[in-house]
């Protein structure tokens, strides 16, 4: 009964000491979170035009564009707009877009897509992660093989999606004809399932890139570890030890590099989705910047933040629980 009272005080405290260290972090992403979206505000604020000028067009007269800015609240001053957004946003109304259309019904629609598509590209990513830095390691004695893969990962890290992405439509679209440049929908979805390799590949190679570095890294401190080194001794080697002896010990930290790779990827596919035309949350906020439609934007980006940001802090948790002595 006094050992079971111990444990239980034991980890009691070390989820205090857990909480104390997550807390304020998700604080000051919160607080960065809010402040984003202010910016953003104000930024689309400060174009040319409103949402009233870019419904009614080149043609409007001076008294329709008056009208329809005081239906659309835009004569407001711009805090009193951005609190009032904001209210309704924490109330769980992000309001109606500038069509008419409550944004809830647009997210849900647009949403489940994105997810999907970061779904998608989080499962590859976490494979191909694997098997480059399990290949990485095994053949280490070949130090022009390792020599190609490392300046490869760090060329390919630096890429932004969106060029990746543009890479990709010229050779397996333009040039090979393998997969369709843009995403022809039916009823909010891409009617063929081939329509999501391009951004899925696009969302992959840079985050394949830097995973499979870290892993290699994490590789390479474990190769150092004595269960590993005995089992070379009995003369397990290549991929048997590093599926078997070194990948385990190399678990804690390729789990939290994956778990901020997801993060990332949220914020990746909603550029990969303009780019090709995917019904996601990014065509969602392309056309509401064309449309300067304030409200469907902070809407994507609260909640794509907030995803973001649990995200984020699951990889701090995730880090701190697999070594809370430095950590804490």
């Amino acid at each position: 009964m006094v050992v079971s009272s111990l444990k239980l005080s034991r980890r009691l405290s070390v989820s205090a000491e857990i909480a104390r260290w997550l807390i304020p972090r998700l604080i000051i992403r919160g607080g960065l979170l809010f402040a984003v979206l202010g910016l953003v505000f104000v930024a689309i604020d400060r174009l040319p035009g409103n949402a009233a000028s870019a419904i009614l067009g080149a043609n409007r007269t001076p008294e329709a564009l008056a009208a329809l800015e005081r239906n659309l609240n835009l004569d407001k001053p711009l805090m009193a707009r951005f609190l009032s957004w904001l209210g309704s946003a924490f109330a769980g109304d992000f309001g109606t877009s500038v069509n008419g259309v409550p944004i809830i019904n647009l997210l849900s629609s647009a949403l489940p897509v994105t997810l999907a598509t970061t779904g998608m590209a989080f499962l590859v990513t976490a494979v191909l992660s694997v098997a480059i830095a399990i290949f990485w390691a095994s053949r280490a004695e070949k130090p022009w093989i390792s020599h190609i893969i490392d300046r490869s990962t760090v060329a390919l890290i630096a890429l932004p999606e969106f060029v990746v992405g543009v890479f990709l439509v010229a050779v397996f679209s333009l040039w090979l004809g393998w997969f369709p440049a843009v995403t022809i929908t039916a009823e909010g979805l891409p009617t063929q399932i081939s329509m999501y390799a391009l951004p899925v590949m696009a969302l992959v190679i840079p985050q394949a890139a830097w995973n499979s570095r870290m892993l290699f890294a994490a590789f390479e401190d474990a190769s150092h570890n004595t269960a590993v080194r005995n089992a070379e001794l009995n003369g397990i080697v290549g991929n048997q030890l590093a599926l078997r002896h070194i990948l385990p010990l190399s678990a804690p930290t390729f789990a939290t590099s994956m778990a901020t790779t997801a993060g990332v990827l949220v914020a990746g596919t909603v550029t990969v989705e303009a780019l090709f035309n995917h019904p996601g949350v990014g065509l969602l906020v392309s056309n509401a910047v064309a449309q300067r439609d304030i409200s469907v934007i902070l809407a994507v980006l609260a909640v794509t933040g907030a995803i973001i940001l649990a995200l984020l802090t699951a990889a701090d948790a995730i880090k701190i629980a697999f070594t809370p002595k430095v950590q804490l």
